[in-house]
């Protein structure tokens, strides 16, 4: 518990300098853009880092789960610093969040454990639609998938034909103490369930 605690107050510090260095750097630039929000958002990437380092391995092998806690951490630098900008994607963190694992929030992927297997709860709109595909390379759980919808409008004289297809990918850490290579996935509506068995 001490170390989230820990973890929360350095973020917050974090973001609270990146903050002011950011503001810091708007009032002393001798042109004074109208829109603020380009200058106070240019040190996403630095922030990128920052949440990569503390959402490293360590975090991942932790007894909690880690995309709860992620969701937890987000809602209280959230509340410690205000939602900077009414930004819908979840401001610095959801974008790192998105670049990191492919999409979704952390509250999309739930995680949960019994005696034989730890399982990751991921929710993916129009699954039933999607053709999955999961590997395990390197420490990581690679999701992909791809939509494809057809469809043929007949009318009088003409026909027409419309094929729509998308992909999507997501990656995020096996959990510790898991046989990576024996993962299996099953589906429940727009959920997708991965087991990992445990090993014993």
């Amino acid at each position: 518990m001490l170390k989230y605690q820990i973890i929360i107050g350095v973020l917050c510090f974090a973001l609270g300098a990146t903050v002011f260095l950011a503001v810091q750097n708007f009032r002393n630039d001798e042109k004074h853009d109208i829109n603020s929000n380009d200058k106070l958002f240019d040190h996403t990437g630095n922030m990128d880092k920052t949440f990569d380092s503390f959402f490293n391995d360590d975090f991942f092998r932790s007894n909690k789960s880690p995309f709860e806690e992620m969701e937890r951490m987000q809602e209280s630098m959230m509340r410690q610093f205000g939602q900077l900008g009414d930004d819908p994607s979840g401001g610095m963190f959801g974008s790192w969040f998105k670049k990191r694992f492919g999409g979704g929030k952390p509250e999309d992927i739930q995680t949960r454990e019994d005696d034989d297997f730890i399982y990751y709860d991921v929710v993916i709109k129009d699954l039933s639609n999607k053709k999955l595909e999961i590997k395990v390379e390197g420490g990581q759980i690679r999701i992909s998938g791809t939509t494809e919808t057809r469809s043929d409008n007949k009318e009088k004289d003409a026909t027409s034909r419309q094929f729509y297809s998308s992909t999507f990918h997501r990656s995020f850490p096996v959990p510790n103490g898991v046989d990576g290579d024996r993962v299996q996935m099953e589906q429940e509506g727009e959920k997708m369930i991965i087991k990992f068995p445990k090993i014993k």
